[in-house]
């Protein structure tokens, strides 16, 4: 009898039922932040706003220097996006300073979960993977004269034909580069 994978969790089909209660519980975290917006790649490769907590934290001591002489920062007063144009208005970049940490902190959990997640990917992948490769590199040379072999591994061959055309065309744009 074929020896199945049983985790300290459960069976497959657990695994299919937490996963199912998985994505529901992200759609509902999704839900709950609606005024999130995806920032295009570009966008948040050059944000002004990359900061870590501590940075945060520390340039929130302008903020009080600017409580202490708000004249010496009257010309900063028309960047803040607030409702006065004639003051900085440190009250409303507390508040953003706040957001910012409420968001980077679940921002951190959720990439800690979601590194959990994808270890629990590789570590199975890595149970399958190297198996199968040498299974296609026996299976590639007898499917040129075994039609229902050759059915059961095209989408493996197209596969890796089209990795092997991408690479070729990106070794072929870096040489026009060059020259």
């Amino acid at each position: 009898m074929a020896k199945t994978t049983k985790d300290a969790e459960g069976s497959l089909e657990d695994l299919q039922k937490r996963a199912a209660q998985g994505s529901a519980l992200n759609a509902q975290i999704r839900a709950q932040f609606q005024e999130a917006k995806k920032l295009a790649k570009q966008d948040r490769r050059n944000s002004r706003g990359k900061m870590g907590l501590a940075e945060a934290a520390a340039l929130r001591g302008t903020l009080d220097a600017i409580d202490l002489e708000p004249a010496a920062f009257a010309s900063l007063a028309d960047e803040d996006e607030g409702h006065d144009p004639d003051k900085v208005e440190t009250a409303l970049l507390r508040e953003r300073f706040n957001r910012h940490e409420i968001y980077t902190r679940l921002a951190d959990e959720l990439t800690a979960t979601a590194k959990l997640l994808t270890d629990a990917a590789l570590t199975n992948g890595a149970l399958v993977r190297p198996l199968c490769l040498a299974a296609y590199e026996i299976a590639k040379p007898i499917s040129k004269r075994h039609p229902a072999m050759r059915e059961k591994i095209t989408t493996l061959i197209d596969y890796y034909a089209g990795n092997a055309e991408a690479a070729a065309e990106t070794r072929q744009a870096n040489k026009a580069k060059k020259e």
